[in-house]
């Protein structure tokens, strides 16, 4: 269910203009539109609207609301990214790094659902055309293949490629986050007492397959 909305300040609007990055409030503007109001609502005028432009102004910065929904999506996977910065301790240890890397994703989806959604829905049929989300979600394939290889490499598991774990780790946290956002599993249902216990168990489950 959407949260209710906070609109910001004309002033933090105005700001945010002034200062040359209006192209990043437009887009932060889209992430606030998304997740208190939901997808529905999110237009290029809504958008100007929010942050208190001309109509017109979007189009500067976007082509059309494809356009928009694509900057929006690669700047969730920026987030994600951040959530996961924030997981990974700080020692060296590869083990710990993966279950870090889960823990953040599925995080950062419950706390983001609708644009986490958004990211790997059907609003933007082709990514290819989108040259920054791309990159972005190449980023975000890589950080997980490379903490994955490095385990491997630790664990000298050769019987399988890094790229075909990293896509079996990524479907199973990624899996994870969009059951629990759409109330399909509970951490009741499986004898646990919250999200943070359920996110923990199928973070080892992964963990002892790379051992």
């Amino acid at each position: 269910m959407p949260k209710k909305n906070i609109k910001k300040s004309p002033s933090q609007n105005k700001k945010a203009y002034h200062h040359g990055n209006l192209r990043e409030a437009l887009v932060d503007a889209a992430i606030d539109i998304l997740e208190n109001e939901g997808l529905k609502a999110l237009s290029l005028r809504a958008v100007a609207r929010r942050v208190g432009v001309s109509q017109t102004a979007p189009y500067h910065h976007f082509k059309d609301k494809e356009g928009m929904l694509a900057a929006v999506a690669a700047k969730g996977f920026m987030m994600m990214e951040a959530a996961q910065n924030i997981s990974i301790p700080g020692e060296e240890n590869t083990a710990e790094n993966i279950l870090a890397l889960g823990r953040g994703y599925v995080t950062f989806g419950l706390k983001h659902p609708a644009l986490l959604q958004l990211m790997f829905g059907p609003e933007i049929p082709d990514p290819k055309n989108h040259p920054e989300l791309m990159s972005e979600g190449q980023k975000s394939f890589n950080r997980i293949l490379e903490g994955v290889t490095a385990r491997m490499d630790e664990a000298g598991i050769t019987y399988v490629t890094p790229s075909i774990v990293t896509i079996s780790a990524w479907s199973m946290v990624h899996g994870l986050a969009i059951l629990l956002i759409g109330g399909k599993i509970t951490p009741e249902g499986v004898g646990l007492n919250n999200e943070e216990e359920l996110i923990e168990q199928v973070a080892n489950v992964l963990h002892k397959g790379l051992t």
